[in-house]
């Protein structure tokens, strides 16, 4: 292995001596790229949709060509591959979304999220397996909540209705 490391440093400086440029692929890595910032995730939502937010911070010294996130219902074996976009303002920072259908009114939707990635040289690795909790909060459907809203709504709306009345005939 010495041996195999000293011929590759005295390539390494023939075409450094020849050209004047370090090639850096010699030392590139074939680990592929590497996976951070990224977990479980928890979101409430109203209706019967929600997303499913896939988010990665993803590193690689040779650049990172293609992020994608990859998503299934726990209960399903089935997975979903979404092709991510890096952030305009965060670099390395990796976003996507999938949109599933919410389970009925307070449910939870629990899937699986990981993560792929493969570098300029075409080396790929795949993250940890990440959970998503998605809750659906089903507040308007809830006909107590509905109740609450419209006697709310109701109650200002007397009051405001008493406060104008009271206000004109104290100014005639």
């Amino acid at each position: 292995m010495e041996f195999r490391r000293a011929i590759l440093l005295m390539i390494v400086v023939l075409m450094v001596l020849r050209t004047g440029v370090l090639p850096m692929t010699v030392f590139s890595s074939s680990d592929g790229p590497v996976f951070s910032e990224y977990g479980d995730f928890y979101a409430d939502f109203v209706g019967s949709s929600g997303s499913v937010f896939l988010a990665v911070t993803v590193n690689d010294g040779d650049g990172v060509q293609t992020v994608i996130g990859s998503v299934s219902n726990v209960s399903e074996l089935e997975w979903h591959n979404v092709t991510m976009s890096e952030s305009g303002s965060v670099r390395h920072r990796y976003y996507g979304g999938y949109n599933v259908p919410l389970p009925e009114d307070g449910h939870t939707y629990e899937s699986h999220a990981k993560y792929f990635a493969n570098d300029t040289l075409g080396n790929w690795n795949k993250s940890n397996l990440t959970r998503q909790y998605l809750t659906n909060m089903g507040l308007w459907r809830a006909p107590s909540t509905m109740l609450t809203v419209l006697g709310i709504l109701a109650g200002t709306s007397v009051v405001v209705a008493v406060l104008i009345v009271v206000l004109r005939r104290r100014n005639r």
